[in-house]
Order: structure tokens, then sequence, then C-alpha cells
């Protein structure tokens, strides 16, 4: 089994153009915490593209952004959160003003999961975000 690697890279970072060329719908999973989320974007074919991490607080904004913007190019978001505690549910607020299909995800799940997603019982945020996705 190839090894994953889980680097992840600043909102302010994100490579728009990969994500926006050829896909018409993606999904952002994300690991939600009460300062620093990280967010898996994965194609319809399940393929983690990229991995970002923003500050709740502060870069929340920068996210919303660029999520209008691959709105605006005809791409179909969805963001599926597993939430911990009521962190996520400021940003689940903002998501679902936008029009943005949140789904949440249950911890149990994901948990769960870590092992059979790489071979690695585990666990940390930026693999949580790929799980979720």
């Amino acid at each position: 089994m190839r090894k994953r690697t889980y680097r992840a890279v600043a909102v302010k970072q994100m490579d728009m153009e990969q994500l926006g060329v050829g896909h018409d719908r993606l999904i952002l999973g994300c690991d939600a915490a009460k300062e620093v989320w990280y967010g898996a974007w994965m194609n319809a074919q399940g393929e983690v593209l990229q991995t970002i991490r923003w500050d709740q607080v502060h870069e929340t904004r920068e996210l919303l952004t660029r999520l209008g913007d691959l709105y605006a190019a005809g791409v179909a978001v969805e963001v599926a959160v597993e939430p911990t505690a009521t962190y996520a549910d400021a940003v689940v607020a903002q998501l679902l003003a936008q029009g943005v299909a949140v789904y949440r995800i249950n911890t149990k799940h994901s948990h769960d999961y870590q092992e059979i997603y790489d071979g690695v019982p585990s666990g940390h945020d930026a693999k949580a975000a790929a799980i979720v996705a």
C-alpha cells in the first residue's frame, strides 16, 4: 500500500486552478476544531486533490470567498463536517447562508475508519479531514 501524505497548505495558498479545472463537483471534508481547522478537497471519484488548513476565527472569511469563486466557475461544492462540540456551528451557519450543502458526519464513523483508510490506526486532523470527505 502506498503511503498517503497529509501535508496541508494555508487557505490563502490554495491552488484554485487545480480545484476548478475539469471538476463540476467537489467535496470539502472538514475536521472542526476550536482554532485551526483542516479541510480535504476531494473530487467525485474520491481522490484527495488538496489538503488545506485555516484559523477558524481569522481565515474563515477567506475560505468562504474561495468557495464563492468556485461556485462562480460552475463548480458545485458540498461540505462535510465532523463536528467537535459546538466549534462547527458558526462556520456551518455561514456555509448554509451561502447556499452550500453541508453534511454532518458522525465522529464515531470517522474514528472507526482511521485504520481502514490508510492502514495506520493513529489519527490526526489532516487525516480526519480526508476521511470525512
